[in-house]
């Protein structure tokens, strides 16, 4: 598939056209599931090379046959792959995806309810598709809408998955995603109360996923953070943290958000040493009562 793919990044439109209508071409009937998953990689693989205009002309053919794959009746595992290059040509297209996101949302809607495993690679899948269509539709992506539902379903559903860590990140990602293309759809508090207990996770991907969308959130609209208050819960997830570059990205959002935040009143840092004081004595007071237990 990645060979496809460089082929067509490297040869042009015409060689991924009719490399294109090759593998739509394919009959899936009979085929092994191998094959199978063979087939739907290589459409999202070309997908994902070509991007933007390219593809706009091959898009109707690439669902086409990925609805028809769906229909044939794949195993578990064959749906995942599908799923996935439904996502890597949806975000290529970007906005020209617009007119398919109601069926990829129903087809990941279909293969969520349907599976049997309910494993975690699956429910990550499908919450991937869920974050997607927020990048696609942008301002269009508004409460009561379809798309709104059926997204917050799917990403929802990936909550419960055992061992779910790439179904966690999603969920952080679904985040950075509102506040990238649809800033409407909440306020900075009600994302921060959603975001601030991932950087207590156990997973570092995680964690880095929180920070940095904490880190974009600080360099875009410092002043909401500062109303927050959320520099103590930096403080706090650094007092944790193992790792270099997550620690890095923490620091940062600690300063701009101490700037922005002392502009605004001069006494912040002050307020901000006594507040640590306090919690610091108070949690010494706490130990040394255990202590005499």
């Amino acid at each position: 598939a990645e060979v496809a793919a460089g082929v067509c990044d490297f040869g042009g439109e015409n060689i991924a056209k009719s490399l294109v209508k090759s593998l739509c071409q394919e009959q899936v009937g009979g085929q092994a599931p191998d094959s199978v998953k063979g087939l739907v990689l290589w459409l999202g693989a070309i997908g994902r090379s070509l991007g933007g205009i390219s593809l706009t002309g091959l898009q109707d053919g690439m669902v086409k046959k990925l609805q028809q794959i769906v229909g044939s009746g794949i195993d578990e595992a064959a749906q995942v792959w599908l799923l996935h290059s439904y996502w890597l040509i949806a975000t290529a297209s970007g906005p020209a995806f617009i007119q398919h996101v109601s069926q990829m949302l129903n087809i990941a809607t279909q293969v969520s309810v349907l599976s049997t495993g309910h494993e975690a690679a699956l429910l990550q899948t499908v919450a991937r598709i869920g974050n997607a269509v927020v990048g696609i539709l942008g301002p269009e992506f508004s409460p009561g809408k379809f798309a709104f539902r059926r997204s917050n379903v799917l990403i929802d559903g990936a909550k419960g998955a055992e061992g779910g860590d790439g179904a966690q990140l999603e969920q952080v990602l679904h985040i950075q995603q509102l506040l990238l293309f649809a800033p409407h759809v909440s306020t900075t508090s009600a994302l921060l109360g959603i975001l601030k207990p991932f950087l207590r996770t156990g997973q570092p991907a995680v964690r880095m996923a929180a920070a940095k969308t904490l880190r974009h959130l600080a360099e875009t609209n410092p002043f909401s953070l500062a109303e927050e208050g959320v520099e103590h819960d930096v403080i706090s997830a650094l007092d944790r943290e193992s790792e270099p570059e997550i620690q890095a990205t923490l620091r940062r959002v600690f300063i701009v958000v101490m700037e922005a935040g002392c502009g605004e009143v001069p006494t912040r840092w002050i307020q901000f040493c006594q507040n640590i004081i306090l919690n610091e004595t108070w949690s010494a007071g706490v130990e040394g009562a255990g202590g005499f237990g």
